[in-house]
């Protein structure tokens, strides 16, 4: 996986601080996936019994006050069943494939929760938080006596805010808001990071409305209530905090990989160390096939470049102990001697979409130096351009050679490599193409869709034992 932290803090200290209050979460599978592993192995049920003992602590508040309203009570049932339900889907939601239920009811609520997950925030239990976060703040201000138990209402008014900022915290803080597979507006994701900023200003509309046109609070309970306005604030400084934390874990575990990988690669050169008087006297053997002698010399080239750039401290984790891609085509192109020249930008790639990539040039790159291996032509400048980049949502790849276009009956013909690359191309949204360049070459260019894989899956459809 690679470790993508988002874009680098800013060199002025205190301009960073005014950015933190208005940058969007940042996408991407190092943040998706740390998110998910906190939601599900570190917080499992911790909200939900928070905002449990949040009702409990606002029923005994309202219990307090004399002239509580029995709506006020009904108000609370919304919370009630929020919390509960939750607790209950707690075990199931944190499955990697939907779970069946033989409870009628439940079943589709997870159904829906599996199948939004990553890519809306809408589920049934987020409905019903909305709602209880109405209720408790409506039955707080609303319902429950004004005069002789200011501070006590006052209390019960902060809770439910509390209530709502542990609520607000479960969409705003969800792998949904840092997976680059959400289908949420662009709008809401820029707001987010102010999103706190509205509820004050609407808290003390509220509070300033129920005093101006229903006296709802006590004279000296008044400017408790207007602080308790600014309680939202608290979300704001927890989702801020929680994303310095994801960066900082990005630093402290890439650097870890990093010397997990230069050890690995002095132990690899080690281990290796006894076969290379060997394999230096094969390539001397009479009748080693070119194609062999070509593959001895490029492990060989690759081990003693894996123990220098390990030896450096120079091996990093978005190229791993492998060399760098420039480094394996110009090993693939020396032997040949064919030229080479790259241009190769796709670091910041997902483990999966890398890998295909590496492996698509690598095939390409191979493909292009047996041609000029079997088309001798001695007016042919042997050279190969290797470029690969990401742009937007896709990856392009392209390996450009001095020799003339493949023909139409012998281009991605069934069963061969340039036939199956472009079948596999087919199934990530992409294509392989041909075009010719001026100088009379061909330049075969591949491109495909980011592919990330969702962090849950609906359960597959039942099959039936029926005939």
């Amino acid at each position: 996986m690679y470790i993508d932290v988002g874009a680098p803090r800013d060199e002025n200290r205190w301009l960073q601080i005014a950015k933190d209050f208005s940058a969007p979460a940042h996408e991407s599978d190092w943040t998706r996936n740390t998110t998910d592993q906190r939601i599900t192995q570190l917080d499992r049920v911790r909200p939900f019994v928070t905002r449990g003992a949040l009702v409990a602590v606002m029923a005994v508040l309202f219990a307090m006050i004399p002239g509580t309203s029995y709506a006020a009570w009904v108000l609370l049932l919304p919370a009630v069943l929020q919390t509960s339900l939750e607790i209950a889907l707690e075990h199931s939601a944190r499955a990697k494939t939907a779970p069946g239920h033989d409870n009628a009811l439940l079943r589709p609520l997870m159904q829906l929760w599996f199948r939004n997950y990553e890519r809306w925030q809408i589920n049934v239990t987020g409905l019903l938080g909305a709602v209880a976060v109405a209720c408790n703040v409506a039955a707080a201000v609303f319902f429950t006596g004004s005069l002789g138990h200011g501070p006590v209402k006052v209390a019960a008014f902060g809770v439910s805010i509390l209530y709502m900022n542990s609520g607000l915290a479960g969409p705003l803080l969800d792998a949904t808001v840092y997976s680059p597979l959400q289908y949420t507006p662009k709008l809401l994701r820029r707001i987010r990071p102010m999103i706190w900023l509205a509820f004050v200003v609407g808290l003390v509309g509220l509070v300033a409305a129920t005093q101006r046109w229903g006296s709802a609070w006590a004279p000296d309970a008044l400017p408790y209530a207007y602080m308790a306005c600014l309680l939202p604030y608290a979300l704001g400084l927890r989702i801020r905090e929680y994303e310095r934390a994801l960066c900082a874990g990005g630093f402290v575990v890439a650097e870890a990989q990093n010397d997990a990988n230069r050890r690995a690669g002095l132990d690899m050169h080690d281990l290796l160390q006894i076969f290379k008087g060997p394999l230096r006297a094969a390539l001397d053997l009479e009748g080693l096939k070119p194609s062999s002698r070509m593959g001895l010399l490029t492990f060989m080239t690759n081990v003693e470049a894996i123990y220098e750039r390990a030896r450096d401290q120079s091996i990093d984790l978005q190229s791993g102990i492998m060399p760098p891609l420039k480094y394996i085509v110009r090993n693939i192109c020396r032997p040949a001697s064919v030229k080479s020249t790259t241009r190769i930008q796709i670091d910041n790639l997902d483990d999966a979409n890398a890998g295909f990539a590496k492996q698509l040039i690598s095939t390409l790159t191979h493909n292009a130096v047996q041609a000029y291996q079997r088309d001798f032509l001695v007016h042919v400048v042997r050279v190969i351009d290797v470029q690969a980049y990401v742009e937007g949502d896709q990856i392009f790849v392209s390996v450009t050679d001095s020799l003339k276009p493949i023909t139409a009956d012998g281009w991605c013909r069934p069963g061969s490599t340039m036939g199956f690359i472009r079948e596999k191309l087919g199934k990530h949204g992409g294509d392989l193409t041909q075009i010719a360049t001026p100088s009379g070459g061909k330049s075969i260019q591949a491109s495909w869709n980011i592919q990330l894989a969702p962090l849950r899956k609906e359960a597959p459809p039942e099959v039936s034992d029926k005939e």
